[in-house]
């Protein structure tokens, strides 16, 4: 769990930096927006990420089971 905590909080690092410069750039005040969005950014491309893992290693466990001639 310590693991999946550490890969969301820099997630959400990385998504903040760019997203709160654009944002202060074009003239947005809300730190609820600037705070709020990256985090559900990082979520979203985390929670996408463990899906495809899972989608390709059952993928590789049906491969592996079919014997190719």
């Amino acid at each position: 769990m310590k693991n999946l905590t550490n890969k969301i909080i820099s997630g959400y690092l990385i998504a903040l930096v760019p997203f709160a410069f654009i944002m202060w750039l074009s003239g947005v005040r809300s730190i609820l927006i600037v705070f709020l969005v990256p985090l559900f950014i990082s979520l979203f491309a985390h929670f996408y990420i463990c899906i495809m893992n899972y989608i390709e290693n059952l993928a590789d466990k049906y491969f592996r089971q079919k014997k190719f001639r």
